[in-house]
């Protein structure tokens, strides 16, 4: 396997492992308000914003590896700000609520 080659299946596991933390951060925060866990409070507001914030990293590491890396800087700060919104919203309405 060339280094071409490893790199862009590191890609699709960064891009894929960050999308399975994003759906699984938004299917653990639904279950999370709709009842009552053997969690602490705490825990259940933390564990999607963590989630959120891995799919945040993970994407942004799939778009700093991106090929054409001309401005990858701008690009991937961009990604990881948009990914983190929703760990941001969740923390206000499950921490101040």
């Amino acid at each position: 396997m060339s280094r071409q080659d490893k790199v862009l299946t590191d890609r699709k596991i960064f891009h894929a492992v960050g999308y399975v933390c994003m759906a699984a951060a938004v299917v653990l925060a639904v279950r999370f308000a709709q009842g009552n866990f053997a969690l602490s409070r705490t825990a259940q507001g933390m564990i999607p914003i963590a989630l959120q914030e891995l799919a945040a990293v993970c994407l942004g590491e799939y778009t700093a590896t991106r090929p054409d890396t001309d401005a990858w800087i701008g690009r991937t700060l961009k990604t990881v700000l948009v990914a983190s919104v929703p760990s941001l919203i969740w923390a206000v309405f499950w921490f101040i609520r």
